[in-house]
């Protein structure tokens, strides 16, 4: 492939115009109460200990790193590669000659693994984040790509990899019939609508591209105690998406805690559960 139509492809891949606010701050919310005193007065120790992350994809082809992209490294902390714990992204400024801490993720080796085409790369104002676009043959799915600044040489649109996606719930709980008020002729009726069983995943108007409400069906569930909270979690696989009974559908992989399980009893399979879920992944092969 010829210099200029390399460059158009990436060109094609990479979306640079970043105008979403991002609440990264939420994303541990799941895990801490007070995210200042457990998470943020640890940065010095976590900058000190942590394991620089190397690739997860390899590739024969030598592919450059193109001029818009910044010089970054992925640590983790406080456990070694694959292992759950906090992921610390730190930019290399070169004019000054050090590191800056640019943003901070927890991330958890758990996640259904799919194979799955790649439709666009939203690159976020500080360069070293982005979320993943892919294409479901129904639908999309947009994820925060926790390794984004090791592999993003690799990603070109249209092409398909094995990303393993994880989403980490908000809040759960079990689902409720909801009353909606609907127009029968002409006039507004209140009408209870049951969505038992039904399988949904859609995006939350006004929150960030990786934000979503799910509903769905647990089709299994596995008890983990999570590391870096020393508290337990439920790895809720939830059908959450299906085009048919028998196409295209989905079953993935939600992380619920302790915290965020609105519920008194512990998730089991078979549950009908509705909550809302940030979405992390990362390239695999």
């Amino acid at each position: 492939m010829n210099n200029d139509k390399f460059q158009e492809l990436r060109d094609k891949t990479f979306d640079y115009e970043d105008n979403q606010e991002h609440f990264v701050g939420s994303h541990f919310d799941a895990f801490f109460e007070n995210m200042e005193e457990e998470v943020m007065m640890q940065i010095p120790d976590m900058l000190g200990k942590g394991v620089v992350v190397e690739p997860y994809y390899s590739n024969n082809e030598d592919m450059t790193d193109d001029e818009k992209w910044r010089k970054g490294y992925i640590m983790t902390y406080p456990k070694e590669i694959l292992e759950e714990g906090i992921g610390l992204i730190v930019g290399v400024v070169e004019e000054e000659n050090e590191l800056q801490l640019i943003s901070m993720f927890p991330h958890l080796n758990y996640g259904q693994k799919y194979e799955l085409e790649l439709s666009k790369v939203y690159v976020w104002d500080n360069g070293h984040e982005a979320h993943i676009e892919v294409d479901l043959g129904f639908t999309s799915l947009s994820f925060y790509d926790i390794y984004y600044d090791l592999n993003r040489k690799y990603y070109f649109q249209g092409k398909k990899y094995i990303f393993q996606i994880l989403g980490i719930a908000y809040e759960a709980i079990y689902r409720v019939e909801k009353e909606i008020i609907v127009n029968m002729n002409h006039e507004e009726t209140k009408r209870t609508i049951s969505l038992v069983g039904m399988s949904s995943f859609i995006k939350i108007e006004g929150w960030d591209r990786d934000d979503c409400f799910f509903s769905g069906i647990v089709q299994k569930v596995k008890e983990i105690d999570i590391f870096i909270s020393n508290e337990k979690g439920w790895i809720c696989t939830t059908r959450v998406l299906r085009e048919s009974e028998e196409d295209n559908i989905y079953d993935m992989d939600i992380l619920v805690t302790k915290k965020t399980w609105k519920e008194n009893d512990i998730p089991k399979i078979g549950d009908d559960i509705e909550g809302r879920v940030w979405m992390q992944g990362k390239i695999v092969l």
